[in-house]
């Protein structure tokens, strides 16, 4: 990841998010950019001042403000301009705080209308390392999914769990029928990547997706969780009540999500 957005509004939830990237391993990270979203007074210049020292100390930091509200549309413009890898921020897994100052609405909609993954950090989450990163399929676009999810893992060397949520009606893509150890094993190979797993978490109902991802996430402890666009849109697609994510933003371990 060669550069990173962080919003921050001088706010414990946007603090707690640059906390988490000051402890991320050495490497990782080369260039943070701040984007400033509060008002121009002396009190937050001076704020923003001593949050731009403090990551300093490991990263090639630089400021982007603005006197007018950041929308989607401008974040876009920010993140095709600057070349951003991932945009990194807290969430306080409620409407409001940060991401209402900037967009107007939550974490969702920034997740939503940029072509970037996003980060989102829960306000009270204190850094563990990244050992193990769960991920959320649905079985569809799985390979190519995965290529990206190695992809992120191998900077931590961190195992990944993923996880499927069964019974689903109606199984549009028969994706209770594949042959998914077998095709997990070519992944593996293909990718040069062992450290994966396959958790299958059946609830008692059809289409129960939230309880089962919360159900794996007690069971299994991921350091963090990974979803796609891709899981929300088809879900919103086949199920009467989509699994979005507002309906698990509440989770409280960092949910990094990948466009499509």
């Amino acid at each position: 990841m060669n550069k990173i957005l962080v919003p921050t509004d001088f706010s414990n939830i946007a603090n707690n998010a640059i906390e988490y990237i000051m402890a991320l391993p050495e490497g990782i990270i080369k260039e943070v950019i701040l984007l400033h979203a509060a008002a121009n007074d002396d009190e937050n210049l001076a704020t923003l001042g001593l949050q731009k020292k403090r990551l300093s100390e490991k990263f090639k930091v630089k400021i982007i403000y603005s006197d007018k509200d950041f929308d989607a549309y401008t974040i876009q413009e920010i993140v095709q301009n600057k070349n951003i890898d991932l945009i990194i921020m807290g969430t306080s897994g409620e409407t409001g705080g940060i991401t209402k100052k900037i967009f107007g609405n939550n974490t969702s909609a920034l997740i939503d209308n940029v072509n970037c993954p996003v980060l989102a950090i829960p306000v009270n989450y204190n850094y563990k390392k990244i050992k193990k990163i769960g991920y959320a399929s649905d079985f569809t676009d799985l390979e190519k999914e995965m290529t990206q999810v190695i992809s992120f893992a191998r900077l931590f060397n961190a195992t990944i769990a993923i996880v499927h949520v069964t019974p689903v009606f109606p199984d549009v893509y028969g994706t209770e029928k594949i042959n998914i150890e077998k095709h997990i094993e070519q992944i593996k190979k293909k990718n040069d990547y062992t450290k994966i797993q396959l958790s299958i978490e059946k609830t008692t109902y059809d289409n129960q997706i939230e309880k089962g991802i919360e159900h794996f996430i007690e069971d299994s402890s991921p350091d963090m969780l990974v979803m796609f666009h891709h899981f929300r849109t088809v879900l919103d697609k086949i199920i009467t009540s989509s699994v979005t994510v507002d309906s698990i933003i509440h989770l409280e371990i960092p949910l990094i999500t990948f466009p499509k």
